[in-house]
């Protein structure tokens, strides 16, 4: 069975987070999110992104992602690659 992964680029490096059904990963610059991020653009509560009967759910919590090069508040992919 292949792991379902998302990959984040910041200041020149790639870190891959697994992603499993049915859990969700926070994505922010607060501590207490599961991937905390640097950038000053980045909000304490940036993102979302859950896995869901094998489709990938993506929520802005605060302002909006960049999923593909264009802005969205809350997009469902059934794949992301």
């Amino acid at each position: 069975m292949t792991e379902t992964c998302f990959e984040i680029q910041e200041g020149g490096q790639t870190r891959v987070v697994p992603l499993r059904n049915g859990t969700s990963v926070t994505i922010g610059r607060a501590p207490t999110a599961d991937v905390v991020l640097g950038a000053a653009w980045v909000a304490e509560a940036h993102a979302r992104l859950d896995l869901i009967a094998g489709a990938h759910h993506v929520i802005a919590v605060d302002g909006a992602v960049l999923l593909g090069g264009a802005p969205v508040k809350d997009a469902v992919r059934a794949s992301m690659r």
